[in-house]
């Protein structure tokens, strides 16, 4: 039989808690979203990992991808009126000092995340992803901040 190229379809594993597990066929520029309703879940409310990272309904699915569908956890952190199902691992550095990864709600600032690591910002110049940050953004991704001793000039 000739080779008739990639196919047009991908097969998505969708496993919703509590409940059941389910292979869903969708096309190939299928989402997140397509291949949760070709397996019959609603998302309204549920946090959803696919292959074990965070996801939106929109990002796009690979062949013989995993969907975890499970009720958005509330936490104690911050704002209890705001579900904040997706969260995201920052590695905070501190020059000289260490390094520790801690896992954040979407939306957290920079300020949240380097108490929450223990750290302190007197006397440091603050970057995320190597650009210089103000201590109220907002984390959006997973994101490497970095401090360092502010080194003044003449």
């Amino acid at each position: 039989m000739p080779y008739d190229g990639p196919s047009a379809f991908k097969t998505i594993r969708v496993a919703t808690i509590p409940g059941n597990v389910s292979d869903v066929k969708v096309d190939a520029s299928a989402t997140v979203g397509d291949a949760l309703r070709a397996a019959g879940v609603n998302p309204n409310g549920m946090s959803i990992r696919v292959d074990n990272s965070p996801a939106s309904l929109t990002d796009p699915v690979t062949d013989k991808s995993s969907i975890l569908v499970a009720p958005a956890i509330r936490g104690n952190y911050g704002d209890n009126d705001d579900v904040k199902t997706e969260t995201h691992t920052v590695r905070v550095s501190q020059i000289p000092g260490g390094i520790l990864d801690i896992k954040v709600p979407s939306g957290t600032t920079v300020r949240d995340a380097i108490a929450k690591a223990g750290m302190e910002t007197s006397g440091m110049t603050i970057r995320m992803n190597g650009n210089n940050v103000s201590l109220d953004e907002k984390i959006t991704g997973d994101f490497q901040i970095t401090m360092s001793r502010a080194i003044r000039g003449n």
